[in-house]
């Protein structure tokens, strides 16, 4: 009884045995991916494998570049298992894989297996990102101690495939090596499949010539980085300081009179009037204008100036200033080319139905020579029966003259009974006064100095006029005008 049980033991474990034989399989490299690989690439090997006893089958796999082999893991079945190694290439070359036993002996026959395996180099990294920059003009010529203003043109290009936004924060004036002044005015320029642009207008103050000047050199540059998306690039404009003559043909200044040397007059209808404009320019080259009355155009003027200096320009006998029309009419003389950076200024001649006399206004309020308040500015002074209108003129102090900056005009007398005009400036009415005026303002820590003056002018019908002159603190000093 007791040998039958053994030989029926012996014959279950042959047979078992015998059936894990049947399903076991040898190492194999299942696949190995990618099949192209490139130097840098991760690669990995898929190898299948089970064990032929109790104890789990492992596997190395050696990827033949000279790298330590790596495991894949092990196998505890007699049914194969998949196993995998991950490896990364240096180099391009052609390279065998192998996975084999560990060292344990446990893995099914054959214990090993190989695969070729070619890897091509990485393909170079693309070229960074790259513009060229152009601005027009180039260079160019500025007079000494002059300001100047003009336009320059940023071109940008580079390869179809670029497509950002370039930006620059402010441009540098270089002069012996160092930066003598700044222009903070930030520019952006959209680039489109390798296309785009920008302008400028630039303006360079009298100062920037006088450091120049102070640092032994006539040579400028005006240097500019535009930066963004990977790119930058850096464009430069060569300024060279010469006299007056020898610059660019350009409008310096403007100023408007009539023959009392003033930019207002009080005249009797149909009575012939002219007007003179100084007009200060540097260079050489055709100016190119109209004189106006009432926004309306009275007739064109083109005239060649000769090298740098001042032109006065009076208007014609034929076809006259127009008088015939009692009341203000407001004059200008508009330079078309070439393009000027200064304000146009106004005249203003007041038309009367007779032949003008003479007649005074008196100031009321503020004093003479008062301080401007922060608020609003009041003023009051007595009226003249007859004043059909108010002439309030915003002058700005330059040096020891003053320069119009603004005209406006309040109505006259409304009744018999009302003796006193009285007008109150809102402060935007003192600071569209003009640019000059703005940006003094804004430099100036004390909001009550305000570096302007006021005259009020009365138009008197069948009389002449006389002005008070009211003043802020760091306005121009007393003056008094007789009739106009």
């Amino acid at each position: 009884m007791k040998k039958n049980l053994l030989s029926t033991c012996s014959i279950a474990v042959i047979f078992s045995i015998l059936l894990n034989a049947s399903v076991s399989s040898a190492i194999t490299i299942v696949s190995v991916s990618p099949t192209a690989a490139m130097a840098g690439q991760s690669v990995t090997a898929v190898i299948s494998a089970s064990t032929l006893s109790i104890l789990p089958c492992s596997v190395m796999v050696n990827f033949g570049d000279g790298s330590p082999a790596l495991s894949a893991g092990s196998c505890s079945t007699h049914t194969p298992c998949q196993l995998s190694a991950n490896h990364v290439y240096t180099s391009a070359g052609s390279y065998v894989i192998t996975a084999s036993d560990a060292g344990g002996g446990t893995c099914s026959a054959p214990m090993s297996a190989s695969a070729p395996l070619t890897v091509s180099a990485a393909p170079a990294p693309p070229a960074p990102a790259s513009a060229s920059s152009y601005v027009s003009p180039s260079s160019f010529s500025i007079p000494h101690n002059l300001a100047t203003t003009l336009t320059l043109s940023y071109t940008f290009s580079g390869p179809s495939s670029l497509n950002t936004t370039l930006q620059s924060g402010s441009g540098d004036f270089l002069a012996g090596g160092s930066v003598i002044a700044t222009a903070n005015t930030p520019l952006t320029a959209k680039v489109s499949n390798g296309r785009g642009g920008v302008t400028e207008t630039l303006t360079i103050p009298a100062a920037v010539s006088l450091q120049a000047e102070k640092l032994g050199t006539a040579n400028i540059t005006f240097s500019r980085t535009f930066s963004g998306g990977g790119v930058s690039t850096t464009t430069a404009v060569a300024i060279t300081v010469t006299s007056g003559a020898a610059a660019g043909f350009s409008i310096t200044s403007i100023r408007l009179y009539f023959p009392n040397g003033r930019p207002e007059v009080t005249i009797g209808r149909n009575t012939r009037l002219s007007a003179f404009a100084d007009i200060g320019y540097t260079g050489t080259g055709r100016v190119q204008g109209y004189w106006e009355v009432d926004g309306n155009l009275l007739y064109n003027v083109y005239q060649t100036l000769p090298f740098g200096g001042l032109v006065t320009m009076q208007t014609r006998v034929v076809p006259p200033l127009p008088t015939f029309v009692p009341g203000a009419h407001i004059l200008r003389f508009v330079i078309t080319s070439p393009s000027a950076s200064v304000s146009l200024p106004e005249a203003v001649y007041f038309v009367t139905a007779s032949a003008p006399g003479e007649t005074k206004m008196m100031l009321l309020y503020p004093a003479d020579g008062s301080e401007a308040g922060s608020g609003e500015l009041a003023f009051q002074w007595g009226k003249a029966a007859t004043a059909s209108a108010y002439l309030i003129e915003f002058l700005e102090k330059k040096g020891r003259q003053a320069h119009l900056l603004r005209i406006r005009q309040i109505p006259g007398l409304q009744s018999s009974e009302d003796r006193t005009g009285r007008y109150v400036f809102a402060r935007k009415d003192v600071f569209l006064a003009g640019d000059s005026v703005r940006r003094k303002r804004s430099q100036d820590s004390q909001e009550s100095a305000l570096p302007f003056c006021i005259q009020i002018i009365s138009s008197i019908g069948g009389g002449q006029h006389e002005s008070d002159r009211l003043y802020s603190k760091t306005g121009c000093r007393q003056t008094r005008g007789g009739g106009g």
